[in-house]
């Protein structure tokens, strides 16, 4: 399983931000605290929480013909969650650096958290 540790499922801000300007069809699943999310979170996102009985019911209801976006606080927790979703089959992705990059990295006007 470690070759599924490659960063080549990772997206930048700036990827993500120009996916997003272009309406492409993306699941967004923000794997933060829900306290930290109704804080601020990327608009389209929803507030997903990751465990077994996640694993077990929903996993298998995602298609698996959409991108998904994982995004957390730093991309750590995203990173090993994509990888579980791509073992399931699923076209999981995260967002590098999590939130910290995005409202932190310049993004060509990109407008900040929504409330």
């Amino acid at each position: 399983m470690a070759e599924l540790h490659s960063k080549e499922f990772e997206i930048t801000a700036e990827e993500l931000y120009d996916s997003l300007q272009n309406k492409e069809s993306l699941l967004l699943f923000d794997l933060r605290l829900q306290d930290t999310y109704k804080d601020g979170h990327i608009s389209g996102s929803v507030h997903a929480v990751c465990d077994t009985r996640t694993k077990e019911t929903l996993m298998p209801k995602i298609p698996k013909n959409v991108k998904i976006v994982l995004i957390d606080d730093d991309g750590v927790m995203a990173e090993e969650t994509t990888v579980m979703m791509r073992s399931f089959g699923l076209d999981a992705n995260y967002l590098k650096g999590g939130m910290k990059n995005w409202t932190k990295e310049l993004i060509r006007g990109s407008p900040p958290p929504q409330q």
